[in-house]
Formats: C-alpha cells, structure tokens, sequence
C-alpha cells in the first residue's frame, strides 16, 4: 500500500499525522483506527516522512498567529451555540461539566496556583464574547492574580451536586465562560466539579482540563515525576482566524459545492414519532439515559468490523440509521456527527471549539444487507471526511429556506463514537474516582447516541428531548435498538428488512388492542335478509317522516310486496337492483324488500345528474331498477316496466341498455356502495349479507336500547352509514324518525290531483300568429317602431315519438320556434323547462291506435316531481326534531354534528338524547367539549371505511383524556399497524392502518387491479389497506394522524393539515376551519379558511391568529394566511370538499406605509434593509423568508439602536412577524408609561403628606 494510499485511509476517519523532525505523531480523529490501518502506518513509516517532508516544503500554512487581529469573529461552530444562548431563556443551556470525588487532603492554595496556571495557559478560558452590529466578536483578556479566577468553596450535600453544577450560570459577555468549584461535603471528602460553556471548548477540552490541571496541581506539591508541559504555539483564536481565511479560499468553493449536492431534497424535519408536540423553541438540552452494552454483542460488533476492514463508527451509525428509520416515514435522511479540527499537535493539547458538525444523508434500504449498508456508509463517510472543513452554519445557508427555533436544521439526530481515552488523575495524599452520573446534557437535536468503547465494554448514552418524548419510550426505543442490533449480527446476510420484528412487549400490546375484536357472536339477532320477520316481531313500532307516521307492521308489508316481485322473477342468481327513490318511506320498503329477496341493494342518490345516475346503473351492471314515480322520468328511456305496486308509487323495471364489461355483483352480496374514486370513475364495494350481519351483531355491544329508543336517520342511504340507522333499527325494532332536509324531494303523497293531464288520437293543432293587437294582459314590448307580428302558442308542441306530440297550455310568448324532429331526450328535456316556469296543463296528442299509457306515465312522472319540489314543506332545524321527537340516538358526521350546534338555541339543551354516535371524518376535541355542555349523553367517536361495512372501531369520548382516540375494534375485527413494506410499526410508531376480520369485504365491482392493491393478504389474514396514518400509543389508544394522501409537503416539511386545522378551532373558537396549500409551485403557502360564530369577531389580523397559534404548532405549520368564509364546501356525503378550497383563487396585497403604525414602520425599515427585500407583510414570518441567525441579532442589535433596548433575540425568535413583534413593544411602552404614571402618582402623594406633615408641625409650634 502506498504512502498517499494510508492518508487517505486516515483521513476517512478523521486521523491525521504528524511530522516531528524525522519521526511521526498520530493525531486520532473522531472514529477509532482498526489495528491493521495502525499496522499499515508502521510498516511504512520512511515513506510517510518523505510525502510528509515534500508536502511541508511546497505548503503555506493558514495558521499564522502572529498575524492575529483582535477581536475575531466567532467561527461557525460557535455562533451555533452562541445563538442558541441568546434565543433560550435557560442560562445554563450549552453548559460542559465533569466531577471527581475526592477523598483526602486538598491544598487549596495549590489548587488556586494550579487553576491560574491553566487559566494562563489557556486563552479559550479567558475568551471574552460579545455582540456587535457585525455579529458576535471574542477577544482575550488578562489575568494577573488568583482573585480573578472564577473559583469558589462550597459547602454542599451531595445529592445537591450535579443539579448545582448543571444550572451554573455563565456569562460570556464578562468573561466568565468558565467556574470550578470545589464543594466540601465532610472531613477531607470533596467534590471537584469544572463547568465550561460549550462555545469555550468540546468535548477533547474537558480531557485537556483534567490533565494539565492535574499536571499544575502536581507541580505546585513539588513532584519531581511532573511532566513539564511545552507552551503552545498555536491556540484556539489562530484556529479561527484561520477559518475566516479558508472560506475565502477555492478549496471552501469545492467543499461548499458538495454539501449542496449531497443535502439536495432533505426534509427540513424528520420526526421520530414522538409523543408530544414540538415546541416553538427547542430547550437546547436533553435527559440522558445510560446503558451498557452487553459483551457477546460488543464481541460480534467487533468481528463484523474486523470482518468489513472498518472501525466501529460505520457499523454505528448504519445501525442507528436502520433503527430510526422504524421511527420515521422515510428510508433516506440524514445523521449529525462531529468531526475534529485539530489539524496540528498544538490544536490537540489545546482547549477550544475545534468541532464541526457533518450531516450524513443515508439510505437505509430494507432490501440490503447490514454488511451492504455498511459499506454503503463507510463510502459516504469516506467521501464526506474529504469535505468536513466547511463550516455546518455555511451549509445550512446555503441549502436556504430560512431557520426555525424549534429543530435543529437539516438534521434531528445525532451519532457520536468516543474510543476509550486513558486519562490518570492522581493528586498526592487523595483518592480521585469519577462522581456522579450525568442525567442531563446539552442537546442541539431530538435524540443524540454516544457511544464509548471502553476496551471490552461498550457503553451507551442517549440524549433525548424531554418535550417530545417520554421517558418509558426511550426506555423502550433503546431496547428495540439492542433487539435489532442482536437480530442483524447474527444474520449480517440477511435482508434487513425480514429482520424487522415486534418486541415482546409490543407483541402482547398489538394483542390487547385486538383482544376485544375477536371472535364475534353471529346468529343471535335477526340477519339482514329476515327484515322482514323482523318487523313483523316488532309491528308496533312506528316510522314517522314529516306529518306521517305507519308502523313497522305496515312497512312489513310493503316491503314483503317488493319482496315477492324480486323473487318471482326467475334466473341463474340474486338480482342486483337499483334503487332511485326519494327520501320518505317508500325509501325504506325499498330497503326492506330488496334485502328480504336476497337481491344486491345498489342505493344511487336522487339529486344526481342524469349522466350520473346513468354511469352508476351502469357500472353497477344492475338488472333492475326500482324507480319511485317522480324519478321515473329520468330513466326511462333505458328501462322497462314490469310491475306496480299497490301500497306506492314504486315502479319495478328492467335494464334496457347495454351493461359495462364485466360481472354482475357476486351471489351472497347485500349491498353495492358507490364511493368517488381516484381516477374520477367511481368504484362500488360489495358488501356481502355475512359482512352486514357481522357488523350488525357487533354493534349490538355499543348501542343501549329499549321499547322507548327513538333513532333519529339524517344520512343518505348512499353513505353507508345509513345501514346502522336504517336497516340495524328496523332487526332490532328500534323506533324511527327520518328527517328529510329541505332539498330533497319525497314520495311519501302518492295522489296528484291537482294534476291536468290529457290524451287522445286527434290531429296537432296549427300555430296561431297575432296581429299588434293583443290583449290588454299580455303586454308585449318591443324597440321596432314599425308593427311586428308575435308568436303566440297556446298549444305549444314538441315532437316525442313516433308522431306522438306534447302540447302545453301556455300564456307564455314565445319567439319563433322550429318544429325540427328533436330526439326523445331532447323533447322530455325542453318539457322540463317549460313545467318549471309555471305550466299546469299538458296534451298528450297520439295518432290513431297508438297505447298511451307509455307516454302518459312519463308526463305524470315529471309532474310529479315539479310538484314535489314545489310542495311547500314546514321546515324543522335538526335541534327542533331531536327535542321534539324525544330522540334517544342519533348518528352523524362532525360536520352534521357542527351544524346541530350552530342552529341550537343558546338556551335549548339535548335532553332526550342518550347515544350519539359521531364518525365519517375526524372528530375534534372541540366539538365534543361542546356537545358535552349542551347533553348529557354519552358520546362515541366511530371510525371506519367503506370497505370494512361501516365502523371498524368504536370509543366512548372521555373529555378527561383531553385528545380524541379511535378506540377498539369492534367484534370479529382486527387492526394492523404497519410501513411502507407492510412490517408491523413498534407501539408509538406511526404507520398506515390496515383493517382485517370479518366485516372486510369482497372488494371493487370488476376492478380486480385496484382491489389487489387495496385488499392484501399478510399473515395469512386479510386486510383492508385503509390509507390512513394511525399510532398506537403506550397508554393503548389508538389515534387518528390523518390521510395519508392529505399530506402537505412545503418546504421540505412534511404537514397534515388537520392538525392545524383542531389548534386554531380550539383556539380561537372559529366555527369551521379548512387549511389548504394555495399558491403556484414556486410560491406555496398555507392558507387557513374559517368561519367565525355570529357576533365573535368583525376582523381578524392574521399576525395576531399566528402569535397564539406558534404556542402550539412549529412555525413552518402556521398558516400565511387567513380568509373569512361564510361556510365551509360538503360533498354530497356531508364531508369536507378542501378540493373547493384549493381550486379557489387567492388575492393579497402588501400592507400599504400609510395604514402602518409608527412602529411597524420602524420594523419594516429595518427589515427591509436587513433582508433584501422591498414588499413585507406584516404578517410574513421572518425566518420563512429566509432569515438567518446571524440577520436576526443584527436586527436586534439595530432595534436597539432605535431605543428598543429592552429587546432580546429570545423575543424576536417568539415574534417573527413585524407585527407581532410591533404589537409587543406597544404593549411594553404601554405598560412602562403606565408604571411611570403610578410612580409619578406615588411621588406626588409622598410629596403631600409630607407637606401636610411640615404644615401640622409649624401649627404645633405656632400654637
């Protein structure tokens, strides 16, 4: 191997040599060298001191300290920390500290002389660090005698040790950056504790303090062992001048050039499941918890590394990677590490930030190997290790896209790996041992791994953000992490993603969970297809619609009608009917009667378009429809009929049209439910009578009922959840009352007198023409100053069919009108028009011998329905019925079950309620809280889709849980959790739910592409592969996330969009609130729609909205904008429309100057200049247009320029918007003119009563 060969080698883990005359120092980097690589450097020793000597001679180094310029600006490194220091309110955040036990005797004076020697030796530890209009500067500062040094005596407990030293306040701005103390616990037993800030040193320095201290304490006693230490030529300040220098250097270009490559498309934030909301600003530090690896793994660990040619740090981190990526929706992001910039001997033994921060951009490919993926890290390390000079800082600047407080950027874990450092402490006449376990530590991310090789032992530390996790699902996660590490050691050939398995204790989890759902009892009630029998059992109760009401005896009967016709039709298996019937009782017989004759109940909604009802029939491949009179004419010219009945107004018919490709609904199956589809086609699911009989018993278990229940139906019967209010009531002889809402027509009054309707073989009559004399009621306006002939028809004729005409009697003038041969659709369409307008008779004009009764039906059809629609009905609000009617149960979506709500009277209560049943969309926190002030009844939230037969799982709303959960699947059903390759997610891990057992049903109707890809087989089980995003929590609830395919995704954030939409209601009590990305897609923006409650806000400032909203949602989640509606879209199916929101178009202007107070006209001047940019809102979010760290303390820094001198960085990191911000210094310029008032107040009433004093004194002496 050649002597370029092994520097290289060096160099990808971090190593560097030496040259010392003619010998070699190893400088070890962050990762450990195996012992080949050390081998490797012995053997070619003479060659590396010849490349090394040739380098020297042709190079010019960048540390010069004699060319120093005092102050030096901060390097990269530290403005991290020294941001995060001016944006946190805990002092102690970024604080370094270590303790010894000492027990014996302590010369203190030789202590102090020994602390001044280091102190003096050190300039990192007499750093002063301040803040200036140019960013943060630091300098050195001297130090003459022992009383300047930052050192004190304590008398302490123990137990009070490591809390005192975690929370040791620092200032760098005095210079105290820095403070040992040594605390006295009893006779000659003490505890020695150093604290360091972090922007003073890294981890390496807190080494270097034990030993030169140890060294100088040593000295002082006299010890001729002592190892006198060499004076430093170069320290920490050339280190970072020399760092201003490289970044104006071409190699910075290069380095910088590959970190945009490498970090291109990273997520702004990955989220690792956590269990609370991220706060607004990260707390910069984190609990620590230890464990200790146990030694066969550290032995394995060992032999794959030996085995890869590779230290441990590759094998880490690919494990790491691996294991968090359980955690999170994405196989590819990436892991911070810090790398070394000690690049001489004199930057090894000196104290200083000599860090840099490299995020690593892996893959962890389930397919792979653990041996492929290590080697696929071992070469992004090696190609990363080339570029790790360039500054962490300079590479978030130049990915863009702005900072936010709350996470770190780029990268939300952190890797760290220390090799065992041998480091004897021994002081003359003490015992020194280690003390104290460090539970807390500062922390720039979410979770940070260390992990140290002791040598035969490896030890670990994971550092994690107590705001976001809680400490038993660290526990856990830590324990998963050794399960898989131990799982993919002992099979390092295997495919990682076949090792993937759930820990015991997430087994037994998954098993609780599904332990209600299995088995389920079947047989028990009636069965769908005995409605009949059913009704029958229950005669006597009663169905009202409206100002009508019949018994479930009479329903029976009208139903059995159907019944008998459906089943006197012979063929080779169960019919599949249509059904096209208004809302009202005829609705329900049809119900009724289909699923007594076994035949496929296909419900299409009467308030489609034609084309539509004609698609779904169709699709449906429906033999037959079941029209009600007042729909008939919109389908009869694609059916026949054969037969009436007697009870209704119900018309039996036959398909007439050719049917789609494909088969008819499969024998057993009760129902086909349309639902829209993706492609804009519709899919129907089949549900067979097995999956509606399973659901029926199931529900059985939630619904407490009587002989006094009443069921108050509000759905369609195309929303499957209709089954539960219509069919479930009738098996079980619950009473109900069925609303019709004021747009939908009924059938329910089946004679039309008042219609006129004509027929008869005579010949069309002639067209009349009218000459300028009309009569006196027809007036007739025209601009032609010359007499005119008008048309008047009053037998106004459309061709129909075969010489068949219609004629309608009309007062109506007309213009000239063709009598063109038009088609029977086109004739029916124009006869539509005209009885819309007012028409009320029709001729029917036939030629000779031809049936009429056709034709005649076809023009009662229509009457019939004008009539319908213009029967004028008493309107009754949902509140009014449910009170009225003495409902005891009622079933809804939330979006129903707001508008319930809105129309209750203030003072009007649900008294007689005692289940309601809310599901179909999720349910907010809100609206339960609500309905809870307004009934005592007991409130479940229902969830489940289409193809599962209705609910799947069922929760009983407990307020106290102050979140909303799924709750448990009902009975013969079971739920899955798992990824994107359909591996079971660990408790607290989000995943796609899937949905098996017995309500799942037969798939979609000749879609055999789509139902394999929606139904899949796992386990051996079937499941439903529901699309939406679900997490089982430790505490065993089940919780909703959102769709899938709802996700949001701006600016590398991955958002759901219901999650902002449940803070901003519960904050602000908006009625309805919709969030939708608007905006082209070089400009996408969250836009937030709302609709306020009557009488609560006239406007609304959006800046205000976002101050209390970014207490509970990170900033890239606030909305840009805010828009007032007056109601929010539906679909036909009572769910939200967002599609409605995100077609509409957005308008927004720029604040105007002159509508800007004086404040925010300062503001907006000094961002204007800051930024770059001319046109601001003042709603615009400072670090969304992309501001820096270093941009935002330069505005500060000239805001108190401006006399806001009470203003810190802290706050514009909580207020980034011009005007919230401007609304905080009015408020603080409000409250100090009022704190004047009061003292001005005080003084002036201090100053009377001593007046009064002075006056009754001089009266005393006068008397």
């Amino acid at each position: 191997m050649s002597a370029m060969d092994i520097l290289k080698r060096l160099g990808n883990v971090g190593a560097k040599i030496a040259l010392e005359g003619q010998n070699l120092r190893l400088l070890p980097g962050q990762m450990p060298m195996c012992e080949e690589l050390l081998q490797d450097v012995r053997e070619n020793k003479l060659e590396l001191i010849a490349l090394l000597t040739q380098r020297q001679a042709q190079s010019v180094s960048l540390l010069e300290p004699d060319q120093r310029i005092l102050p030096v600006r901060l390097t990269s490194a530290q403005n991290t920390f020294w941001y995060q220091e001016q944006m946190s309110r805990d002092a102690s955040v970024n604080n370094m500290y270590f303790a010894w036990r000492v027990v014996g005797k302590i010369d203190q004076h030789a202590l102090k002389a020994a602390l001044l020697k280091l102190v003096l030796r050190h300039e990192a530890l007499r750093m002063r660090i301040y803040s200036t209009q140019h960013g943060g500067e630091q300098q050195c500062y001297s130090v003459q005698n022992e009383q300047e040094l930052r050192f004190s005596i304590v008398v302490l407990g123990l137990d009070k040790i490591i809390e005192n030293l975690a929370s040791t306040k620092l200032s760098l701005e005095k210079g105290h950056g820095y403070q040992a103390v040594l605390y006295q616990t009893g006779e000659e037993e003490y505890v020695f504790g150093f604290v360091l800030h972090h922007c003073l040193g890294d981890g390496l320095s807190l080494g270097i303090i034990k030993q030169d201290l140890t060294s100088f304490y040593n000295s002082e006693l006299g010890l001729e062992s002592v190892e006198i230490l060499s004076p430093l030529s170069m320290q920490f300040l050339d280190y970072a001048v020399a760092q201003e220098r490289y970044l104006d250097s071409p190699q910075a270009e290069v380095d910088q050039a590959f970190w945009s490559r490498e970090l291109k498309g990273q997520d702004a934030v990955s989220e690792f499941s956590p269990d609370h909301g991220r706060a607004k600003l990260h707390p910069g530090h984190g609990i620590v918890i230890h464990s200790l690896l146990e030694s066969s793994v550290a032995t394995q660990l060992r032999e794959l590394a030996k085995r890869l040619k590779c230290t441990l740090f590759p094998v880490f981190m690919s494990l790491f990677h691996l294991h968090l990526s359980r955690y999170t929706e994405h196989e590819e992001f990436s892991i911070g590490t810090p790398v070394s910039n000690r690049h001489t001997e004199d930057l090894q033994r000196s104290i200083g930030l000599f860090i840099n921060a490299i995020a690593l951009k892996l893959f962890s490919d389930k397919r792979l190997t653990l041996i492929e993926l290590v080697e696929r890290t071992v070469a992004k390390v090696s190609e990363a290790m080339k570029h790790k000079d360039f500054p962490f800082e300079k590479v978030v600047e130049a990915m863009g896209g702005g900072r936010d407080p709350s996470y770190n950027p780029l990268y939300q874990a952190m890797f760290i790996f220390d090799a065992k450092r041998e480091t004897t402490i021994s002081w003359p006449g003490s015992v020194i041992k280690p003390y104290g376990v460090v539970d807390k530590a500062s922390l720039p991310v979410d979770l940070m791994l260390r992990v140290t090789d002791l040598g035969t032992d490896i030890k670990f530390e994971l550092t994690y953000n107590s705001q976001l996790f809680d400490a038993d699902t660290i526990q856990a996660r830590l324990a998963d992490f050794t399960g898989l590490m131990r799982d993919c050691l002992e099979f390092p050939d295997t495919p990682v993603g076949e090792l993937f398995k759930l820990s015991p204790g997430d087994y037994r989890s998954y098993q609780n969970l599904n332990a209600c759902g299995c088995p389920a009892t079947v047989g028990i009630r009636f069965s769908p297809s005995e409605v009949i029998d059913a009704l029958c059992r229950h005669s006597n109760k009663v169905i009202r619609v409206e100002e009508r009401e019949i018994t479930f005896s009479t329903l029976g009967e009208m139903a059995n009608e159907i019944k008998e016709s459906l089943v006197s039709i012979k063929g080779p298996h169960s019919k599949c009917v249509a059904v096209l019937v208004d809302r009202g009782i005829n609705s329900l017989s049809a119900l009724a009667g289909t699923m007594a004759a076994r035949s496929c109940y296909v419900p299409i909604d009467a308030m489609l378009p034609d084309e539509r009802i004609e698609q779904l029939i169709r699709l449906s491949n429906a033999e037959y429809v079941l029209v009600d009179l007042t729909n008939y004419f919109r389908v009869a010219q694609q059916v026949e009929i054969i037969t009436t009945f007697s009870y209704q107004s119900l018309l039996l018919c036959r398909v007439v049209f050719e049917q789609a490709e494909g088969a008819a609904p499969s024998d057993g199956t009760a129902y086909l439910m349309f639902t829209s589809g993706t492609t804009g086609e519709p899919k129907g699911v089949e549900v067979s009578e097995n999956n509606l009989d399973h659901f029926m018993t199931a529900m059985d278990d939630w619904i407490k009922y009587d002989d006094n229940s009443r069921w108050l139906a509000v759905t369609k019967v195309t929303f499957d959840i209709s089954m539960l209010e219509l069919l479930w009531t009738l098996l079980r002889g619950v009473n109900i009352t069925l609303y019709i809402p004021m747009d939908m027509t009924s059938s329910i009054q089946q004679p039309w007198p008042e219609l006129k309707v004509m027929t008869g073989s005579v010949s069309p009559d002639t067209v009349t023409w009218l000459s300028r004399q009309l009569p006196p009621e027809i007036k007739l306006v025209n601009s032609s100053a010359m007499p005119e002939n008008a048309e008047l028809s009053p037998d106004f004729d459309l061709t129909y069919d075969d010489g068949v005409q219609i004629s309608v009697e009309s007062t109506y003038i007309f213009g000239k009108i063709g009598f063109e041969e038009k088609s029977k659709k086109e004739s029916l369409d124009r006869l539509q028009s005209l009885l819309s307008r007012g028409k009320r008779s029709v001729k029917l004009i036939m030629p000779p011998g031809q049936d009429s009764s056709g034709q005649l039906l076809i023009l009662t059809s229509m009457l019939a329905s004008k009539r319908a629609k213009a029967r004028k009905r008493i309107h009754r609000s949902l509140p009014d019925v449910l009170n009225l009617e003495g409902i005891t149960h009622f079933q809804c979506t939330p979006s129903q079950g707001e508008l319930v709500l809105k129309e209750l009277h203030p003072e009007q209560s649900l008294n007689s309620l005692q289940q309601w049943f809310l599901g179909g969309e999720s349910l907010p926190l809100e609206l339960a809280q609500a309905i809870s002030k307004r009934s005592k009844c007991e409130l479940y939230n229902l969830y489940g889709p289409t193809e599962c037969t209705v609910w799947a799982t069922c929760w009983k709303v407990d307020l106290k849980r102050k979140e909303i959960f799924l709750g448990r699947p009902l009975k013969g059903t079971f739920l899955c959790i798992v990824d994107d390759d359909n591996n079971q997610v660990p408790i607290g891990v989000s995943g796609e739910l899937l949905i098996g057992g017995k309500q799942v049903t037969h798939g979609y109707i000749n879609k055999p592409s789509l139902t394999a890809t929606s139904f899949i087989s796992l386990g051996g089980q079937r499941f439903y592969r529901t699309g939406d995003h679900v997490k089982y929590t430790r505490k065993g609830d089940l919780l909703y996330l959102g769709r899938k395919d709802s996700q949001i995704k701006l600016f590398g954030h991955r958002i759901e969009p219901g999650e902002i939409e449940a803070q901003i209601k519960r904050l602000f009590g908006f009625q309805e609130c919709v969030v939708v990305l608007s905006g082209n897609r070089s400009a996408p923006q969250l836009v937030a729609y709302y609709v306020i409650k009557q009488g609560l806000f006239d406007s609304i400032e959006p800046a205000h909205l976002n101050t209390k909203l970014k207490q509970v949602l990170p900033l890239y989640m606030l909305p840009k904008h805010y828009i007032q509606i007056e109601s929010v879209p539906l679909t036909n199916h009572g769910k939200l429309d967002r599609k409605a929101l995100q077609n509409r178009p957005l308008k927004l202007y720029p604040t105007p100057q002159n509508v800007m107070t004086p404040t925010q006209q300062s503001l907006h001047r000094v961002w204007r200049q800051e930024l770059g940019r001319e046109h601001l809102l003042l709603s615009d979010n400072f670090f969304e247009l992309g501001g820096s760290s270093a941009q935002l303390v330069n505005i500060v820094h000239a805001l108190r320029g401006l006399g806001y001198s009470y203003l810190t960085a802290a706050d514009m990191f909580e207020l980034p918007t011009i005007g919230e911000l401007s609304h905080f210094i009015d408020s603080w310029r409000q409250r100090e003119t009022n704190i004047q008032r009061v003292n001005v107040q005080e003084n002036l009433l201090d100053r009377r009563a001593r007046l009064i004093n002075i006056r009754q004194v001089r009266e005393k002496r006068n008397a």
